[in-house]
C-alpha cells in the first residue's frame, strides 16, 4: 500500500514493489549489530528454502557470510541443505530467475547489494540448533 506502516525485522527477506514505478521510501534506523536469523527446514518438499536479506545499509561480503562460525566448528553454510548451499538472488529474469553464489564462483570482492534479499536452503539436522548469523564484520565499504 502507498502508504504501509509494518516494521521490517532485520535480516529478513521481503518483496517490495509498486505497479506503477513509483518511488518506495523507508525509514528507520541503519542496522549496524549482530543480527540472528532462525532458518528452517520442515523436512517436506521445498520448505528448506528461507528468504533472508542484507540487514546492512553497506554492501554484504559473500564469502565473510557464508565463513562466518556462528558456534565452534559451525558455519552460516554448514547450516545450508548440502546439496543446494548457496545464495540464490533473484536475476529480473523470468528465464532462470537466480544468481547463484557459492564458494567455488566467487571471489573476496564478491558483495550483496544493501537490502537485497535472498534465499538459502536450510540443513534439518543443524537449524534446529543454531542460527544463522549476519555481523558487522561481513560488511564491505566501497567508495569511490
Amino acid at each position: 500500500a502507498g502508504t504501509e506502516t509494518t516494521t521490517l525485522d532485520a535480516g529478513v527477506g521481503y518483496r517490495a514493489a509498486t505497479p506503477h514505478n513509483s518511488v518506495v521510501t523507508f525509514t528507520g534506523a541503519a542496522e549496524n549489530g549482530t543480527i540472528t536469523n532462525d532458518i528452517e527446514n520442515t523436512a517436506t518438499s521445498e520448505n528448506e528454502w528461507n528468504l533472508i536479506g542484507n540487514p546492512y545499509p553497506s554492501y554484504l561480503n559473500v564469502q565473510d557470510f557464508f565463513n562466518h562460525e556462528v558456534s565452534v566448528g559451525v558455519s552460516n553454510l554448514s547450516l545450508m541443505d548440502f546439496s543446494t548451499a548457496a545464495i540464490y538472488g533473484y536475476d529480473g529474469s523470468a528465464l532462470n530467475g537466480w544468481t547463484i553464489y557459492n564458494l567455488a564462483n566467487t571471489t573476496i570482492s564478491t558483495v550483496i547489494t544493501p537490502g537485497q534479499g535472498f534465499f538459502v536452503s536450510a540443513d534439518v539436522t543443524k537449524t534446529a540448533a543454531y542460527d544463522l548469523e549476519f555481523t558487522p564484520n561481513m560488511r564491505f565499504y566501497c567508495w569511490t
